[in-house]
């Protein structure tokens, strides 16, 4: 029997996905959670054989409760629902462990071959995907911060540097984060940093141009 954990923020979307994989023989979703803790404390001592997230519509790609799943279930293959839109985030979701990327318009039969794919220990991502990702590889512009490409940032720098390109000032950053203008300065002195620019318009031009 095949053990099926599915984060989604869409209940009715879950409820969905449920029923059509427990008519499969052999799959049992025996847990559906919004968030990743939700999921930790539901499952307990339990290990899912396969781990299905939705990712669409969570900030920055939803790497990091990626980051959070591949901490908790090291083993344990991660398919993802994604669309063409989060193209720029192939190359790192891939560089994070994981094992299955389907478009949210797959098909049920599309779905379930991808789970049984990873609970055999196969990856799956179809041609669409690979499509997608080689022509961003080659377009020569750089995905998300993959630790290969750029210097590490974390994830508040990545939001501190988001909102100066939204021309948010100090005070208005450390409003949205709440965090005081002080510690956001010290964040953008740290970004600076890491990327060896120069200035805050450096800074935003980098932001932009790299897809962050």
């Amino acid at each position: 029997m095949c053990k099926i954990a599915i984060l989604e923020s869409c209940t009715l979307f879950s409820s969905g996905i449920t029923k059509i994989l427990n008519e499969v023989e052999d799959f049992n979703v025996i847990s559906e959670t919004e968030k990743v803790e939700q999921m930790q404390m539901h499952l307990g001592e339990i290990i899912p054989d396969v781990i299905v997230f939705d990712i669409l519509n969570h900030p920055n790609g939803g790497i990091k409760p990626i980051k959070k799943i591949r901490r908790l279930y090291p083993k344990t293959p991660l398919l993802l629902i994604v669309s063409e839109d989060y193209g720029f985030y192939f190359e790192e979701y891939i560089y994070q462990g994981v094992r299955g990327l389907i478009l949210s318009s797959a098909s049920c039969a599309q779905f379930i071959k991808a789970i049984q794919k990873l609970e055999n220990g196969e990856d799956y991502i179809k041609t669409d995907i690979w499509n997608i990702l080689k022509d961003k590889l080659r377009s020569g512009k750089p995905g998300f911060l993959s630790p290969k490409l750029k210097p590490q940032l974390s994830d508040r720098e990545v939001d501190v540097a988001k909102l100066f390109c939204e021309g948010l000032s100090y005070k208005e950053i450390g409003g949205r984060l709440n965090i005081s203008p002080r510690t956001v300065e010290t964040h953008r002195n740290n970004i600076l940093s890491k990327l060896n620019l120069n200035s805050l318009a450096d800074l935003i031009k980098y932001t932009m141009s790299n897809s962050i």
